[in-house]
């Protein structure tokens, strides 16, 4: 049974909302008042409200250290600069809020895993977006015409600058699915932008009050957002690359093996892992263990040193190391708790060239071959 009461986490998070919500309405209903004091003074209000925001995801970064918070910050520069920017000039601040989206992207991207049924999602929205443009064509068309003077042109990169803004918006949303906060404010940003959208072609009455409070809700799930982010779920490109960097500078003996030495095999780059898999020198076990905890900031989960230990870093993810022994006749082991070792064969450990990096690995010539089968790890 529940407790009374909320957590001192809750109550922050219940007192950005309220908080947060209190000044969204004052801005809105007193929008026309503000324009009319000036430029200056929306310039403020924003500033103000955003300036909040940016607060309490900072605060909650610091009270949850999670990889994701670290860019999620920046992102929320990215739209409060935007938002000051857009008071002047509004097609100026599009880049910013673009940005934005793109390092909001690469965060969840870099942190969190993705499925196909994700990836069907962003199709399925995108063709929603296009519905959207011919639906209210004629909308946009009397738009351009009384904008531009190159109607065909400008109305061709409309729909091309439309469909990559909402490829942007509705990827953010899919790869949001793992967090209710994000999930949220990927919804409201995505409402926001449409009402906007509305209003633009005349839809809807020219008045804030619909897409705004979405906007300014939106930045505030995001920035709770910070208080429930998980671990980092996956491990990229990124990753592997500047672990092996930092293992080549050290000179301890290593190899790549498991998913991501099979994704390097056939040059897929962008997968994703939940993993990094290393098997190293037994007889280096101190050094390797030193790098990984002291320098790296890895921390050992479970320790079964030196055949195998499961280790997790905030920067890289979860690693899981497995030691190899090289004996007097030149012959290199597997270690196995099981059995007394296996033995591996030469033509199993190659170097692989990837983004300009010599990554040595080992993975079985044939992904049929049952003795090598934990190579090849089910994920």
């Amino acid at each position: 049974m529940r407790k009374k009461g909320y957590s001192e986490k809750e109550k922050t998070m219940l007192n950005v909302a309220v908080v947060t919500v209190g000044l969204i309405m004052i801005y809105v209903f007193n929008y026309e008042r503000i324009i009319a004091v000036g430029k200056w003074c929306d310039v403020l209000v924003k500033g103000v409200l955003d300036l909040f925001l940016i607060a309490c995801t900072v605060y909650a970064s610091k009270s949850n250290p999670r990889k994701r918070n670290m860019l999620l910050v920046a992102t929320m520069l990215l739209y409060a600069l935007a938002d000051e920017i857009a008071a002047y000039n509004v097609v100026f601040s599009a880049p910013f809020y673009v940005i934005g989206h793109l390092v909001l992207i690469f965060n969840l991207a870099q942190t969190g895993r993705i499925d196909k049924k994700q990836h069907m999602l962003v199709l399925y929205l995108m063709g929603v977006g296009v519905l959207l443009l011919l639906i209210f064509r004629k909308p946009i068309d009397n738009v351009i015409e009384s904008q531009f003077s190159v109607r065909t042109g400008m109305k061709i990169l409309i729909i091309i600058v439309w469909l990559f803004y909402m490829w942007i918006l509705w990827s953010k949303l899919s790869f949001s699915l793992h967090n209710r906060f994000y999930r949220a404010s990927a919804f409201l940003f995505t409402a926001s932008d449409v009402l906007a959208a509305f209003r633009i072609i005349s839809v809807l009455p020219e008045i804030p009050f619909f897409d705004v409070p979405c906007y300014f809700l939106a930045i505030m799930f995001y920035a709770e957002s910070a208080f429930s982010c998980e671990e980092k779920e996956v491990v990229t490109i990124i990753d592997v690359v500047d672990i092996n960097r930092r293992l080549r500078q050290s000179g301890i003996y290593y190899c790549l093996y498991g998913s991501w030495a099979l994704n390097l095999s056939v040059k897929r780059y962008y997968a994703q892992s939940a993993e990094y898999r290393l098997a190293y020198d037994v007889t280096q076990l101190d050094s390797i263990r030193n790098l990984l905890t002291r320098r790296l900031g890895f921390k050992v989960r479970e320790d079964h040193f030196p055949v195998e230990a499961k280790l997790y870093s905030e920067r890289y993810g979860n690693l899981t190391l497995h030691g190899l022994w090289h004996d007097d006749e030149g012959s290199v082991l597997w270690l196995s708790t099981h059995s007394g070792g296996i033995v591996m064969d030469s033509q199993y450990f190659r170097t692989v060239h990837a983004l300009g990096n010599e990554i040595p690995c080992l993975f079985p010539v044939d992904e049929n071959d049952a003795v090598l089968s934990f190579l090849i790890p089910e994920e």
